[in-house]
C-alpha cells in the first residue's frame, strides 16, 4: 500500500460518524440512512446514544448560524480519540495549540461555541464504545478496503495532477462521499456498509482533489460552493475520458445517483450553464458524464 493511501485515525472516524447523525440543511450534510442503520445493528448503545440524544439540538443550532459550517472540519481538531480525551475536561476556550492537532480551529469552533462544545461532547461520551469496535474489527476492514482501493487509485492519480501527490485517507461512516480537507482528502471504504463499489472512492478521491484546487473570490457562501462544484464536476468528466472504462462506468455511476437537480438550478441562474443543459443534467442521469464534459 503507497504512503499516500492509508486508513484514517480513530478520531476522524469518530468524528464523521458523530456528523452522519446531524439532519441539516447544507451541502456538507452526511446523514446516510443506510449508516444509520448499520450503526444500530453493529455498533453498541453507548456508541451511539450519546450523539442521537442531541442531535436534534445540533442540527437546529446548525442551521441558525452560517458559521456553524466550521463544524464540518471538526474531523481535523484532534490527533486521534487519546488527544479527545485529553481534553475532555476543559473547555473550548481553555484549550491551546498544543492540546489539538488544528490549532487554528479553536478560534472558528469558538464563534459557535455551544454546537462545538455539544458535538465534542458528545464524541467524547461516544468514544470508548465506538472506539471498541474500530479495534474489534472495523479498522481491518478499513485496511481491506485500502487494498482493494488501490489499483483504482493509482489509475485516478495518473489522470490529474491535483490527485497524484495527495495524501488520501479511508473513513467508514463517508461511504459514497468524500471530504477535502488542507493536508488530506477522506473517502469512503470500498465493501462497506452500503457495499460501495471499489472504484467509487478513487472516482470520489479524484473529485474532491479537484474541488480543493478550485479557488472562487465570491463572498457569498452560497455561490462559492456552486461554482466550485460545478467547475470540479465538468473538470472530472473532462478527464476521466481518457480513464480505462472500468473507471468510466464508475464515475457515470457515481454521477447519475447524485440529486444534481438543485446544482444544476443554482449553475444556470449564475450563468455556469444554459437552461437546456441545465435540464438535461439534471433529469438525464446517464447521460451526465457526456454532457458535463462537453
Amino acid at each position: 500500500m503507497s504512503s499516500l493511501l492509508s486508513v484514517a485515525s480513530d478520531f476522524t472516524q469518530l468524528a464523521l460518524h458523530a456528523l452522519a447523525h446531524l439532519a441539516i440543511d447544507d451541502p456538507g450534510r452526511l446523514d446516510d440512512p443506510a449508516y444509520l442503520a448499520w450503526s444500530k445493528r453493529e455498533l453498541p448503545r453507548e456508541a451511539r446514544e450519546p450523539i442521537e440524544r442531541d442531535a436534534g439540538v445540533m442540527a437546529a443550532l446548525f442551521g441558525r448560524d452560517p458559521r456553524s459550517a466550521i463544524v464540518h472540519a471538526m474531523p481535523e481538531l484532534f490527533r486521534d480519540v487519546a488527544q479527545l480525551r485529553a481534553s475532555a475536561a476543559r473547555d473550548l476556550a481553555e484549550l491551546g495549540p498544543a492540546d489539538v492537532a488544528a490549532p487554528g480551529l479553536l478560534a472558528p469552533l469558538r464563534e459557535v461555541e455551544v454546537l462545538a462544545e455539544l458535538l465534542r461532547a458528545a464524541m467524547a461520551l461516544a468514544a470508548d464504545a465506538f472506539v471498541a469496535t474500530w479495534k474489534g474489527g472495523l479498522e481491518a476492514r478499513c485496511q481491506r478496503g485500502a487494498r482493494m482501493l488501490t489499483p483504482h487509485l493509482e489509475a485516478m492519480r495518473a489522470l490529474h495532477p491535483t490527485l497524484r501527490d495527495a495524501r488520501v485517507e479511508l473513513a467508514w461512516p463517508l461511504g459514497a462521499r468524500g471530504r477535502a480537507f488542507a493536508r488530506r482528502i477522506v473517502v469512503g471504504v470500498p465493501d462497506d456498509f452500503a457495499s460501495t463499489d471499489p472504484r467509487t472512492p478513487a472516482v470520489l478521491a479524484l473529485h474532491e482533489a479537484v474541488v480543493r484546487a478550485q479557488r472562487c473570490e465570491s463572498r457569498d457562501a452560497r455561490e462559492r460552493y456552486v461554482r466550485i462544484e460545478w467547475s470540479a464536476l465538468r473538470e472530472v468528466a473532462r478527464c476521466v475520458g481518457a480513464a480505462p472504462p472500468e473507471l468510466r462506468d464508475a464515475h457515470a455511476a457515481w454521477l447519475a445517483s447524485l440529486d444534481l437537480a438543485p446544482l444544476c438550478a443554482a449553475a444556470c441562474a449564475l450563468g455556469l450553464t444554459s437552461e437546456s443543459i441545465a435540464a438535461r443534467i439534471a433529469t438525464e442521469p446517464r447521460e451526465r458524464a457526456y454532457l458535463l464534459a462537453g
